[in-house]
């Protein structure tokens, strides 16, 4: 198997198709493109901070900002990390104000 940076690895016996394991946290599972998506109001002075931290759980997740001002965010989070995201969120969840919006992001029309 061969290595590239970051979590992702390539296995040969299927060229193409990476598999991901978050950093040696999760379990290993054959991906796509698709991500699972949950979206959270947060304190907007601490959206960075967020940011920053899981960025430093590498593959784990990554967080886009849909509104600076509201402080809704969008985290994709990688097949197969569900768990060890929800552990990190929980943890987080200790220092900042956060809100997991169910349904997903609506814009106010």
């Amino acid at each position: 198997m061969e290595k590239f940076p970051g979590s992702a690895h390539v296995d040969q016996t299927r060229p193409g198709q990476p598999l991901i394991s978050c950093g040696g946290m999760c379990r290993r599972v054959r991906i796509g493109l698709e991500t699972i998506k949950k979206y959270y109001r947060v304190d907007r002075r601490k959206i960075s901070y967020l940011k920053f931290i899981l960025e430093g759980y590498e593959g784990l997740a990554t967080l886009s900002t849909l509104d600076a001002g509201a402080g809704t965010v969008r985290l994709n989070i990688a097949q197969g990390c569900l768990g060890q995201a929800e552990m990190v969120l929980e943890a987080l969840e200790k220092e900042i104000l956060m809100e997991e919006l169910e349904g997903g992001y609506r814009t106010e029309d």
